[in-house]
């Protein structure tokens, strides 16, 4: 089972926020163009063993937690294998989903989020198009 103690999954984040920050200004010129960036992974396991469904990371000072770096990047972790009361039911209600993504589990949730995902991924699905493109994609 994939960790995020997997030094993996740790590096793309690094990557990932290195691509966006990279893209949006060339070299030599000022970062007053960088925005908040967020990098989110939507995990189908528990990738620091807390039990939680959300893990939040932002750049701190170790010796003084209470002080940011201020960079605004934050990197966020959800798993579907959460067990505490740390977010909201409609989160709890689309990370069942991503874990069983079945009309039963669509038609169980009282969350309009989860039931406009399902209806488009039922489209999708039916939609030869859509299946020859990501076919297309995969073998790219």
């Amino acid at each position: 089972m994939l960790c995020c103690k997997d030094v993996e999954l740790l590096k793309k984040a690094r990557y990932l926020q290195c691509n966006i920050d990279s893209d949006i200004i060339l070299p030599g010129k000022r970062c007053t163009k960088l925005k908040k960036s967020y990098i989110i992974f939507i995990c189908t396991f528990d990738p620091f063993s807390d039990g939680r469904h959300i893990y939040t990371f932002e750049n701190r000072c170790l010796e003084d937690l209470s002080l940011a770096l201020g960079d605004e990047t934050t990197e966020i972790f959800l798993s579907t294998r959460g067990k505490k009361d740390d977010v909201d039911d409609e989160i709890k209600d689309f990370l069942a989903y991503v874990e069983n993504s079945t009309d039963a589990c669509a038609q169980q949730t009282s969350s309009p989020m989860v039931r406009a995902i399902h209806k488009r991924v039922t489209e999708i699905k039916q939609d030869k198009d859509m299946e020859l493109q990501y076919m297309t994609l995969l073998q790219r």
